[in-house]
């Protein structure tokens, strides 16, 4: 299906859905691709969802960066939102199979115009994730959103209670009762597959988060990847006055990725009304920009309009 619509600056954009077929009886991931209808685009942007959050919610954000010259790709992992064939209960996926999804993805969107650069715009663990892949994703860059460790005493005394008692209590009840997390009936984070949920439990509950779980063979392969990040941290987003909020990034990039160069953004911040979670405020709310001005390093460097390239 294709879709035009008005984009800031007054651009107008394309937006179309399709599927990615998976190997497996997983089925296919359900993508959507915008870009703009009458300028040719200098580079594809992917934009890799946190846990639980389905694509659509970075719709606005996808529009801002295509009305800037960029194709931009979204995607819901497998066994979640569109991307789930079937009851939740039944869907059968881990972390694994999310970064597996993540690799699909970016040799999809390579293929699709090998002679432009692939951007990688990763939120919370979808930064993470594509560092998990068996091989490098072909990719040129990636912006990390939010996507510091998940360790529930990285967190602010207040917030870490609240965490203690979701890891140990509610998250693993829910998902006993349910054979799944049925997180959006009840407000909580989203609908996760139980093999999705069991996983990031075991990784927020260890201090070397992912890595003490997996092991060195994860380290390992995430400085395989040899990759220029620019870290957008937390606590840029957040409100420095208040310190209930999570302010883990600084732990993650020194344990994953240490031989790595990591340009960190430094962006002023602009309240987005109606996100109940600091860690999404980057994304707008509506057609415009993100929370953050231009600054070298930050997120202003994809906002750049670029010439070039027709697809």
């Amino acid at each position: 299906m294709t879709q035009a619509r008005a984009a800031n600056p007054g651009v107008e954009v394309r937006w179309q859905a399709g599927t990615l077929e998976l190997p497996g009886p997983a089925g296919p991931l359900a993508l959507r691709q915008c870009q703009p209808v009458s300028q040719p685009f200098c580079a594809q942007v992917v934009i890799a969802a946190a846990i639980g959050v389905p694509q659509r919610f970075y719709a606005a954000f996808a529009q801002w960066l295509a009305a800037h010259g960029y194709a931009v790709t979204t995607f819901d992992y497998r066994g979640h939102a569109e991307s789930l064939h079937g009851p939740l209960r039944q869907a059968r996926a881990d972390l694994r199979d999310w970064a597996a999804d993540c690799a699909a993805v970016a040799q999809h969107v390579r293929a699709q115009a090998p002679g432009l650069p692939v951007l990688w715009v990763g939120h919370s663990v979808g930064a993470q994730l594509p560092g998990m892949s068996a091989q490098p994703l072909p990719i040129d860059g990636m912006l990390c959103v939010a996507s510091g460790s998940g360790y529930w005493r990285d967190n602010a005394p207040p917030t870490r209670r609240k965490v203690l008692l979701w890891w140990y209590g509610i998250a693993p009840l829910l998902t006993a009762l349910h054979g799944c997390l049925p997180g959006r009936r009840w407000g909580l984070v989203g609908d996760l597959p139980a093999g999705v949920l069991w996983q990031w439990r075991q990784w927020c509950l260890h201090p070397n988060y992912g890595i003490g779980v997996v092991g060195e063979l994860l380290r390992t392969a995430y400085a395989a990847h040899g990759l220029c990040c620019g870290a957008l941290s937390a606590a840029c987003l957040f409100d420095r006055r208040r310190r209930d909020d999570v302010l883990a990034l600084d732990h993650l990039p020194g344990q994953l990725v240490p031989p790595l160069p990591v340009a960190r953004g430094a962006p002023a911040c602009r309240a987005c009304a109606g996100r109940a979670h600091r860690a999404f405020r980057f994304f707008p709310c509506r057609d415009g920009g993100p929370a953050v001005a231009a600054r070298p390093g930050g997120a202003g460097a994809l906002a750049r309009p670029c010439a070039g390239h027709d697809a």
